[in-house]
């Protein structure tokens, strides 16, 4: 792995003297009997300390220590600096997680939901924190999400969207969804977007997703990609994903399973893909999408009109590093997207065998293995 590293080291050392005892040149000890020694005075009846030495330079040490930590509002810095949902969201995933962040590490920080039970937890750097429900939320419903840390407590409220009301599984099969990867969040890797962007390239991919079968314990889907004018492109092969659970419904998550994406006006494959997302109510759009997978740079390069590692290289500039693809190249990166949603379109799918196979697609006149 590839790795472009600027460390920034600030240390801070503190020295403390407190309950140090020395000897005086008499042999006597100074400041451990409260009573007064021959070099200074000390008196333990109200428990305050003069803070004389004596003619040694020993200095007592009965005295209060100061600058002690005992993590109160009035030595706090940590500040709420945003929180997941925004206080008044009305449209919250009920699959969601709860998080606040803070402006500076706070270990005793935690976060509580009424009504709800779940945990509460804080990432490495103590500066996030996160609440997990034991189970989904409910939808549209409104719930109080409370902070408790060095400065006091923080509260937000919000609502749930419709997403997570029952479905009826036995209206899905033929329904088809349009997913736009552009309109996601890249949380892994961050900053893919504007490495992309350095060569001419982004991820405004759309796919066609429809469901093939469902039932109250599994599901299936193939997905087709879109040509120019936005219908289907009968010159590519669908695809079939492998049979999913279903058990969640109206969530789903499907795959692994290999696809196609435009990217840089260039077909290329995003290995090992899963997708999830949840069917509104009256299926008329799944909300709530995430997309896994990984991209092989050595892949996409070309088509950029570079390899795999010039890419690699550009990316540790802006804190992306390459992993290994697993034949020994580390020119591949784990991708995931997330808040996508996919809207209902009013077509069907033709299902496609082959690429270049299928009596819409002209190049079929010249596959040889085509047979219409």
């Amino acid at each position: 792995m590839r790795y472009l590293v600027l460390t920034l080291a600030l240390s801070l050392v503190a020295c403390s003297n407190s309950g140090k005892i020395e000897s005086d040149d008499t042999g006597e000890t100074a400041g451990t009997d409260g009573g007064a020694d021959d070099g200074g005075s000390s008196t333990d009846e109200g428990g305050t300390d003069e803070g004389g030495t004596d003619d040694t330079g020993a200095t007592d040490d009965t005295g209060t220590a100061g600058g002690d930590d005992t993590g109160t509002a009035d030595d706090c810095e940590a500040e709420v600096d945003s929180t997941w949902p925004e206080d008044g969201d009305d449209a919250f995933y009920y699959r969601d997680e709860i998080s606040f962040y803070l402006s500076e590490p706070d270990a005793s920080a935690t976060i509580t939901v009424d009504g709800i039970s779940g945990t509460s937890s804080l990432d490495d750097t103590a500066t996030v924190v996160t609440f997990t429900p034991d189970g989904d939320l409910d939808g549209a419903s409104s719930y109080t999400a409370t902070l408790s840390y060095c400065a006091g407590a923080e509260t937000i409220s919000f609502s749930t969207s419709d997403l997570g009301g029952e479905v009826d599984v036995d209206s899905l099969p033929g329904l088809t969804y349009a997913l736009n990867l552009g309109t996601g969040t890249v949380v892994n890797p961050p900053g893919l977007e504007d490495l992309l962007g350095l060569f001419g390239a982004d991820l405004e991919q759309t796919l066609f997703l429809q469901v093939t079968e469902s039932s109250d314990t599994t599901i299936n889907f193939i997905s087709a990609l879109p040509d120019d004018t936005g219908d289907q492109d009968y010159c590519n092969a669908t695809l079939d994903f492998p049979t999913a659970d279903f058990t969640e419904a109206p969530y789903f998550q499907i795959g692994p399973k290999d696809i196609i994406a435009d990217i840089g006006d260039t077909q290329v494959p995003i290995e090992r893909v899963y997708v999830s997302g949840t069917f509104a109510s009256d299926g008329t759009y799944i909300g709530g999408m995430e997309l896994s997978g990984t991209l092989d740079l050595d892949v996409i390069g070309p088509a950029l009109g570079v390899d795999g590692e010039t890419i690699c290289n550009y990316g540790s500039f802006v804190g992306i590093y390459c992993e290994e693809c697993g034949d020994g190249d580390e020119t591949c990166l784990s991708l995931e997207i997330v808040d996508m949603d996919a809207e209902g379109e009013e077509t069907s799918l033709d299902r496609i065998e082959m690429d270049d196979c299928h009596v819409d697609c002209p190049a079929s006149a010249k596959n040889p293995d085509c047979t219409l």
